[in-house]
């Protein structure tokens, strides 16, 4: 009940997730469009889900985790 009245008090009680990064982000940071960019996306969500990550840290373990590719 606890959580359920935080969520409430805080606005985001039955509302979706709002995503901190979004394709647009990985192309800004020189990724190309294609068959990788969903990966990503679900790598960038369960970061923010499990790990409470915010933006930016999510950011710099793409960049690690993920090779940006030159054509």
């Amino acid at each position: 009940i606890e959580i359920e009245n935080l969520t409430q008090s805080l606005d985001i009680y039955n509302k979706p997730l709002k995503r901190l990064i979004f394709g647009r982000d990985l192309i800004n940071l020189g990724f190309k469009e294609g068959l990788e960019f969903k990966e990503i996306l679900d790598y960038a969500l369960v970061l923010q889900i499990e790990n409470c990550l915010n933006k930016e840290e999510i950011i710099n373990l793409i960049t690690k985790n993920y090779k940006i590719k030159s054509f």
